[in-house]
């Protein structure tokens, strides 16, 4: 029996310690939270969420609902806990956190489990070894992972701009100019600008936790900070936007500089009343938040397996997945390498696209990365990428079946 050791019992660990130990693995899950003191814990079962209580929506149309439904089709243990600790709510997938996590120890601990509370500071020795610690993991364990692989320095802070589908950009405004290739100027009137001022001088961050508070904001400031601290400089500064086309994502233009923690609506409410903006619709929005991770271009495989090691693989926040559902499918991908060998997800499934972003060494400026249509090769509609995602998915479900027989 092969013995596997997974360092984090957040998400991705404990999706990972259950499809392994489901399926004849001898596995040891260690866990810090109830040995150091943390800011983010507060339960002592394991895969507490410390943010949000929804995992995914309800409705297709949307990405996030996209990558519930192809957990679904993945058989994610995880979601099938999700979905007997569910609390009522019309859009999302939410659920009860403590009845979750309970769930979760729970079905751990009768699946063979081992669980250990240790703070492990280096990398042990076993057949397997999954990294799985997210925003718990010690900085001498970060160093030593680090120093091991060759690997950048870890980063502690994300700061995403918002980005556009390059066809709902109105380019034949007068207002936008071309600079050079996919690298436009858009221009703001005065009047447009001193009304963004009013809006995000009175606006908030939202969903900010307490861990995001100590995110520094003198390089990356965000724009609300600036319009309400410095007006004059603000007008200075965003009499015009640059955009520019991402290298990775297919068909999205970047707002640069647009660093934010505002919520969604006002974002949209903002860009919306700029001149050729009016009908933007987004494939992603402005975000800063405070993350583990590791540079995983040239470092992880798509499988999210250490590229110069035989035997080590990096799951959720640590790979560079943002939010809830990513640690479950950056789990279920490398589970399904360990068990099944390189059977590969196809990059027109929203996990598939996920696993070549993290590992593209086509990508520089590596951001963590949370529900984005714009990931998935040959996207069109998102009415119908269900459909497509869910055959996809059976005939990889299929392939790695072939393997295991």
């Amino acid at each position: 029996m092969e013995k596997v050791v997974i360092i984090g019992a957040g998400l991705a660990g404990c999706e990972a310690a259950l499809r392994l130990s489901q399926n004849g693995y001898k596995v040891t899950l260690y866990d810090n939270k109830n040995v150091i003191d943390t800011t983010l814990y507060h339960k002592p079962t394991y895969a507490e969420l410390v943010c949000m209580n929804t995992l995914g929506g309800l409705y297709p149309n949307r990405a996030s609902g996209l990558c519930r439904i192809e957990l679904e089709a993945l058989r994610s243990r995880m979601i099938d806990l999700a979905y007997k600790s569910r609390v009522k709510n019309n859009s999302f997938l939410a659920v009860d956190k403590d009845k979750f996590s309970r769930l979760v120890t729970k079905e751990l601990y009768s699946s063979g489990v081992e669980i250990l509370d240790e703070n492990i500071t280096d990398i042990p020795n076993s057949d397997i070894v999954i990294l799985s610690s997210g925003p718990n993991t010690s900085v001498e364990f970060m160093n030593n992972i680090s120093s091991r692989f060759n690997n950048q320095p870890y980063y502690i802070s994300s700061s995403l701009v918002p980005a556009i589908y390059e066809n709902t950009i109105d380019f034949d405004s007068v207002n936008i100019h071309k600079l050079g290739d996919n690298i436009y100027k858009v221009n703001i009137p005065e009047d447009v600008v001193n009304s963004i001022i009013s809006i995000l001088s009175v606006s908030k961050p939202t969903h900010e936790h307490l861990i995001d508070k100590e995110i520094d904001t003198s390089v990356k400031k965000p724009v609300e900070l600036l319009a309400l601290e410095d007006p004059e400089s603000f007008k200075k500064n965003f009499s015009s936007l640059i955009i520019e086309k991402d290298p990775v994502l297919y068909g999205v233009y970047n707002i640069k500089g647009f660093y934010t923690r505002i919520g969604i609506r006002v974002q949209e409410a903002i860009l919306r009343i700029i001149p050729g903006f009016e009908n933007v619709e987004f494939a992603r929005y402005g975000l800063m938040h405070k993350d583990t991770y590791f540079h995983s271009p040239g470092f992880l495989n798509n499988y999210f397996k250490v590229k110069d090691s035989d035997n080590v693989y990096i799951i959720g926040q640590l790979s560079g997945c943002d939010g809830y559902l990513r640690a479950f499918g950056s789990a279920i991908i490398a589970t399904n390498n360990i068990i099944s060998g390189d059977v590969k997800l196809s990059n027109e499934t929203y996990f598939g696209a996920l696993a070549d972003y993290i590992s593209n060494e086509k990508v520089i400026d590596f951001q963590p990365m949370s529900a984005n249509f714009a990931l998935i090769n040959c996207y069109t509609n998102p009415f119908t990428q269900e459909e497509k995602s869910i055959s996809l998915i059976k005939e990889y479900n299929r392939q790695l079946k072939r393997t295991i027989n």
